[in-house]
């Protein structure tokens, strides 16, 4: 709560914006503090069902790493991902997995959002690190009927740097617009 405090501005509505695992991180925010904020986007949230978490039964997880390459359809995405030294470019830990699991089953298992906040979902059609279909599992549990979503065929995970970007921020600034 400190850093949307902190984010505030006098008479300005808050947004909350979650990308990926900050998506996960973002729906469970709403759902805990449901008048914090004025409304939620959610771009390629990983919520539902996550096929990555199923490496926990394995007695040893492989070395499995995000490929830079499922980011986006733009190959300069790849590159600055790969060249960032900030981005941690390993194998998922059991600790982390399991604390994503223990989220995505919270979330899951807890009370909807409310109909009367504003959400929307941005999701990549050919997402292959949070499958559309799959996180489609945990957006019917804890969505609204106050909820849009844009599917965007062909897109990747990273929905604000793949080929379509203009789309996905036009599609974005008119559902601001609607929150005021």
């Amino acid at each position: 709560r400190t850093v949307l405090d902190s984010a505030r501005i006098d008479g300005l509505p808050v947004v909350l914006i979650g990308l990926s695992l900050g998506g996960t991180s973002a729906a469970r925010y709403a759902q805990r503090y449901p008048g914090d904020i004025a409304a939620l986007v959610l771009a390629a949230p990983i919520l539902g069902t996550w096929p990555t978490v199923d490496l926990l039964g394995e007695d040893t997880l492989p070395d499995l790493a995000v490929d830079p390459d499922l980011l986006s359809r733009d190959p300069a995405v790849a590159e600055a991902w790969r060249a960032d030294p900030l981005v941690f470019h390993g194998a998922y830990p059991r600790p982390t997995l399991t604390a994503i699991d223990e989220a995505l089953r919270t979330i899951d298992f807890d009370h909807p959002l409310g109909d009367d906040l504003p959400g929307l979902w941005l999701h990549g059609e050919d997402d292959q690190l949070a499958p559309e279909a799959e996180t489609r599992t945990g957006m019917d549990r804890i969505r609204g009927l106050n909820f849009t979503e844009h599917i965007y065929p062909g897109a990747r995970h990273e929905v604000w740097h793949d080929l379509n970007a203009a789309e996905v921020r036009a599609d974005l600034l008119k559902f601001l617009d609607r929150i005021g």
